[in-house]
């Protein structure tokens, strides 16, 4: 669930389609710049970190949560969340897209991340290190994702982009 500006949306899993989401995506239009957390998104989009390669270690993140987009040729083709602070944060969750297995690949956005791992860069807004921080980040990817409407976080694509 999701509070814009007073009004609830009961959203689950992002999907552009739905009415709700649809109804979400109109109320983010006709708000100038939604809060979470105490802070505009605007205010959250100052905390962007610099770029660094998805092959990095990330060690320094392994408690912190939030936010992180994907660059491929100079695009931001993908936006996703870390929310488990206490089980290894942002270091976890990108390491999901390096490693050997294919246990965060069986989505098309999971394996375009493996296949174009080596030149893939990713910057994240971290919001914290808890269970609130884990809400507001899960808030802050939907905004996002209609924001900047990545193609790789388009349900539908198969494992070419497409």
């Amino acid at each position: 669930m999701l509070v814009l500006n007073g009004e609830t949306f009961n959203l689950g899993d992002y999907d552009a389609a739905s009415a709700e989401m649809q109804r979400f995506l109109s109320a983010c239009s006709s708000s100038a710049d939604p809060t979470i957390a105490g802070k505009t998104v605007s205010q959250w989009e100052r905390d962007w970190t610099n770029r660094r390669p998805l092959t990095d270690n990330f060690s320094d993140l392994r408690e912190s949560v939030g936010v992180y987009r994907a660059w491929f040729e100079g695009s931001i083709v993908y936006i996703g969340r870390a929310t488990e602070w206490s089980n290894g944060g942002f270091r976890k969750r990108l390491r999901d897209y390096t490693r050997q297995g294919d246990g965060n690949r069986q989505s098309p956005a999971g394996q375009l991340m493996y296949l174009n791992r080596e030149v893939i860069t990713i910057n994240v807004l971290v919001t914290g290190r808890d269970r609130d921080a884990a809400f507001a980040a899960h808030h802050l990817e939907t905004i996002l994702i209609a924001k900047y409407n990545p193609p790789w976080n388009i349900h539908g694509i198969d494992a070419e982009g497409r």
